[in-house]
């Protein structure tokens, strides 16, 4: 569910994709493509509306924004197997964590994007 929009939610695909729903209407109000492989999360960003990441079977994960759904306005880029859990931080709207099959939690804070990471933080994910 989009915490902030009530009768919002989001359903991730088999086929890579997401389909937005509108609980008012009586379907979909949209289908976005967002991994070439099985979307394994959808998690709305609990402060900002229109803010989502999806997580795909090959470990590719994505920073969206609802208005502007033809790319994603990230990659976050860490694992290296299938994303099978995450969320955003219910304390702060720049902080995500997510889990996967290649044993890794990566804790992600997107105000560092576009910022060079140590060899220190390379190492660690």
């Amino acid at each position: 569910w989009n915490r902030k929009e009530k009768d919002q939610f989001g359903v991730a695909g088999n086929d890579g994709s997401v389909a937005i729903y509108d609980i008012r209407q009586s379907s979909y109000s949209s289908i976005i493509k967002c991994h070439d492989s099985k979307c394994s999360l959808l998690r709305y960003n609990p402060f900002l509306f229109n803010v989502f990441i999806t997580g795909s079977s090959n470990g590719q994960i994505a920073l969206w924004d609802s208005r502007f759904t033809s790319h994603p306005v990230h990659y976050l880029e860490g694992h290296t197997a299938g994303i099978y859990c995450g969320d955003w931080s219910p304390h702060c709207q720049s902080k995500i964590v997510t889990g996967g099959d290649d044993m890794k939690v990566i804790v992600w804070d997107l105000l560092k994007i576009g910022q060079e990471q140590s060899a220190e933080e390379e190492e660690d994910g």
